[in-house]
């Protein structure tokens, strides 16, 4: 339950995995390039429409960001033309790597509808990223839409539980192997303000993957899980942005001592809609003191036995 290796994050830590908000590609070219001169460690956003009206830009600026570390990023319903793009990079470079893909189920809780069709085209779409992109996981599992919804830390695990097997299943129904499907899937959990509750929920999501994944007959390897956190959207409050800074800091470091390999952690202002680059600046902070002042990366198992 402590994490993917057994020495916590002395051998590697986290990465700081910031969300950049962006209503252009020139804008998130420049929060980017700022973010990781003040220590952002792995890009991290969602595709919207408006990056593909310059292609080659967009392919420079990942380019450029998938050599300094890993690529974190939401496609949703752009998941085939994102896809385009960063198989031509992976072709030129070969140093694609990190998470790209779209939860199909949790992108339909929120729409409210789902067609055969759709998921025909995102089993093909991963099955075609697996030949083309080795290093990348494109199977994530959000359960952001039932925790904002209001989903206690159970549902939350009854729920990415019931859809990680589920895409597993399909997987091998389409002719994958155990170890195969699940070097492609990955876990994203927002994380609440119940401090305990939520580093157990994160140490309990290892277990009972470990217990549904031997039951397939995968080896020991294979079954740990990654996980990919944010701090909640839930807990934030639109009237008192600096209780937004506390709490964030609360759920990082209640993250932090879940285990997680990936961290956003949201500027204090993000619940309105537009922010700023001082809590963007704080937001980073945040991970950088866990990580520099409160030694989080130093210790072998912060929680264990707790």
């Amino acid at each position: 339950s402590r994490g993917i290796a057994a020495g916590g994050y002395q051998a590697k830590s986290w990465h700081i995995a910031n969300k950049l908000g962006y209503e252009t590609l020139e804008q998130l070219e420049r929060k980017a390039e700022l973010a990781f001169s003040a220590g952002q460690t792995a890009l991290a956003f969602e595709v919207k429409e408006q990056l593909f009206a310059e292609k080659e830009k967009l392919a420079n600026f990942i380019r450029k960001y998938s050599e300094l570390g890993p690529l974190n990023i939401y496609t949703k319903e752009h998941f085939s033309a994102f896809f385009q793009v960063i198989a031509e990079i992976q072709k030129e470079t070969g140093n694609v790597s990190g998470i790209i893909g779209t939860d199909l189920i949790a992108d339909a809780a929120v729409k409210g509808s789902i067609t055969t069709n759709e998921v025909e085209e995102w089993f093909d779409m991963v099955k075609q990223m697996d030949k083309a992109l080795p290093n990348v996981k494109t199977v994530p599992i959000h359960t952001s839409p039932y925790h904002n919804s209001g989903a206690n830390a159970v549902q939350e695990l009854g729920i990415a539980l019931a859809t990680g097997v589920y895409y597993i299943q399909r997987l091998l129904d389409n002719g994958w192997k155990i170890e195969e499907a699940l070097e492609k899937l990955l876990f994203h959990f927002p994380i609440g303000s119940n401090f305990f509750m939520e580093t157990a929920k994160l140490r309990a999501a290892r277990i009972i993957w470990d217990k549904a994944m031997e039951a397939y007959g995968a080896g020991k390897d294979a079954r740990k899980m990654v996980i990919s956190a944010e701090t909640s959207n839930f807990t934030k409050t639109v009237f008192d942005p600096y209780v937004n800074l506390l709490r964030a800091g609360n759920e990082a470091f209640s993250a932090v001592l879940g285990g997680v390999q990936f961290l956003s952690v949201s500027p204090l202002d993000e619940v309105t809609g537009k922010t700023t680059s001082f809590s963007e600046r704080i937001a980073r902070n945040t991970q950088l003191i866990l990580k520099a002042e409160s030694h989080l990366e130093k210790v072998t198992d912060p929680a264990g036995g707790s």
